[in-house]
């Protein structure tokens, strides 16, 4: 095998000259072999080490195209972040701005703070709640209670336009303040959806501010007792009047009394007339609100003045026979919206109230 390979590398001789002077080289097979040899080593080396940087340059490549994907990753998960923090900052804002209505109503229509209002049943919060989850329990126990209120009055509202029924009126309406043209429609009706929490609480006002209306009409009823001793001579209604004897309408109740008694405010109002009235003589009306007037004529003398704000059971004047009247009484008159109502049923609730208040 060996002087067979040597054969490939035939001996050679360089010419070389240099200065006039003229030099030959022989190249043994031997040198030739070492040095192809040597080549060879040198060629596959250089191979090597390129095919290691070119694998290097690919794994850097990965690497980068890694570290990229990676950084798109975290990017992805930053901005997920960010719209997560937005979404629960604008809940929170939005819880925040819920509570301060709900301290706002709780204080306008029921006198108490919110922290001191009924918490409805199965809000408990673990302390190990994440934020989500306790921003979304803070929503449930809104929520809740806005639909507890909401019941409790509306059903509270109910109660007393059923006792106002009774005496024959009709509570007031806070005013639902809808409205629009009227267009047919023959479709189908839309499925009802649970209420959003816009429209839970829009219901919340509405029931309260109806709550609020009927318990201020209640309250502005004048069913106290106009004088001390209840001694009726005339009730409302048809009767035979007095001087023609002819039957006429008698708007009001006539009480007998002394010359000189006390008549008191029936309710809390403000006094529109406290001077001479055709037929009443010297009278006086008070209005108590929600279109609610009490009328108190024949006095003998009167102690208030136009504009003056007075209380229930507080002195308007002394009875006396002034006007059209054949002796000492009071005519006591309730008006509602201008109209003459009966009023022995407001003040037979207000001594039923005296009894169970007694009892």
């Amino acid at each position: 095998m060996g002087p067979r390979i040597l054969s490939w590398f035939p001996e050679r001789e360089i010419y070389l000259r240099s200065r006039g002077k003229v030099r030959f080289v022989r190249i043994s097979p031997l040198r030739q072999l070492a040095f192809s040899v040597a080549l060879l080593i040198a060629l596959i080396a250089w191979l090597g080490t390129s095919l290691s940087a070119f694998a290097e340059h690919m794994r850097l490549g990965y690497e980068r195209e890694r570290l990229q994907l990676h950084s798109q990753q975290i990017q992805l998960q930053d901005r997920s972040l960010r719209q997560n923090r937005r979404q629960l900052d604008e809940r929170a804002r939005t819880l925040e701005s819920r509570q301060r209505q709900l301290e706002r109503i709780v204080q306008q229509y029921l006198g108490i703070e919110f922290s001191r209002a009924p918490v409805p049943k199965g809000t408990r919060q673990s302390k190990a709640a994440s934020i989500d989850q306790r921003l979304a329990l803070i929503e449930r126990r809104q929520l809740g209670f806005a639909s507890e209120v909401t019941r409790t009055t509306s059903a509270e509202q109910e109660r007393q336009s059923k006792a106002l029924r009774k005496l024959g009126l009709l509570a007031p309406r806070g005013g639902e303040a809808r409205g629009g043209p009227f267009i047919p429609y023959d479709g189908p009706m839309p499925m009802e959806a649970a209420p959003s929490a816009d429209e839970l609480f829009a219901g919340l006002r509405y029931s309260l501010g109806q709550w609020q209306a009927s318990k201020g009409f209640m309250a502005a009823l004048p069913v106290g007792r106009p004088v001390n001793r209840l001694l009726l001579s005339s009730p409302f209604g048809v009767r035979s009047d007095p001087f023609t004897h002819r039957r006429a309408a008698h708007l009001g109740q006539d009480f007998r009394g002394p010359y000189g008694d006390p008549i008191m405010a029936a309710g809390e109002g403000r006094v529109i007339h406290a001077g001479w009235m055709a037929g009443y003589g010297k009278a006086v009306a008070v209005d108590h609100g929600f279109h609610l007037v009490s009328l108190y004529g024949h006095m003998s003398r009167i102690l208030v003045q136009d504009g003056q704000q007075v209380e229930r059971g507080e002195r308007l004047g002394l009875m006396g026979s002034t006007g059209r009247s054949t002796g000492s009484h009071l005519h006591f008159e309730v008006r509602l919206n201008g109209r003459s109502i009966n009023p022995r049923p407001l003040m037979e609730m207000n001594l039923v109230r005296s009894i169970r208040n007694q009892g």
